[in-house]
């Protein structure tokens, strides 16, 4: 049963991760950075892999990653 449950938090997660990519692809206006910010994206969602609570993951990487995206493009 232990399979079933990580196949299920991953293809949540994969599902996340192109959600919140999309959507800051999107606010920042970059399509051209797709890839780029997909990368952080994935890799920001690792840094939460050991959390039990998944529920508010997207939420926190989707803000972090705002943050510094818009603050990159500035530079």
């Amino acid at each position: 049963m232990r399979d079933m449950e990580t196949f299920a938090e991953s293809s949540g997660d994969d599902r996340d991760i192109r959600l919140v990519t999309e959507r800051l692809t999107d606010q920042l206006d970059q399509p051209e950075q797709h890839g780029e910010i997909r990368s952080a994206v994935e890799s920001e969602f690792r840094r939460f892999e050991r959390v039990r609570v998944r529920e508010f993951v997207p939420v926190f990487v989707e803000r972090r990653l705002r943050a510094d995206l818009r603050a990159l493009s500035r530079v």
